[in-house]
């Protein structure tokens, strides 16, 4: 009677071998789950950057030249993420009629609008109060192209202003 041939079977060592297959899986499973590094740059880029200013201006006789002795300080802020300028004017030695910004581009001067409404009675020192700006309002403030006036009984046209200057934070 013949025998069977007689096939050894080798010993696999199966901890190795599985611990190669999980090894390659968490491989791949963590280069298909990373987020590629020019996701990450795209992702800043396209976020707008916040930047916050502090606007200020002094405002006296001489750019409007008049006789008056008055003088006033505008100091605040504008974050151009919210597009919302907040501003504090104090002022002495008058008695304003009408405060109003103004826009002055290449010696054409038009009303941006009134910082605060006054529903016709004098104004009291602080004239506290923001405004929400559009696009155009917000190049104009940081280009430095706004002016602030205040108008009196005694000089219509304009007592005192002052340039506005912003500088980023």
């Amino acid at each position: 009677m013949k025998r069977a041939p007689h096939y050894e079977v080798k010993k696999t060592n199966y901890p190795k071998v599985l611990l190669f297959i999980i090894a390659i899986a968490l491989l791949a499973v963590s280069i298909t789950s990373c987020k590629k590094d020019n996701d990450l740059i795209n992702d800043q880029t396209n976020a707008p950057l916040a930047k916050n200013y502090t606007i200020t201006s002094n405002l006296d006789n001489l750019g409007l030249k008049t006789s008056s002795k008055a003088t006033a300080s505008l100091i605040g802020s504008y974050d151009n993420t919210t597009k919302v300028f907040f501003y504090s004017l104090t002022f002495t030695g008058i008695n304003p009629l009408s405060v109003s910004i103004y826009k002055n581009d290449k010696g054409v001067t038009t009303p941006a609008f009134d910082l605060a409404a006054n529903n016709g009675l004098n104004y009291t020192s602080p004239v506290d109060g923001h405004v929400t700006l559009t696009a155009s309002q917000e190049t104009d403030l940081l280009a430095g192209l706004w002016f602030v006036k205040i108008n009196t009984d005694s000089f219509k046209s304009g007592e005192i202003s002052g340039n506005l200057s912003a500088v980023q934070k």
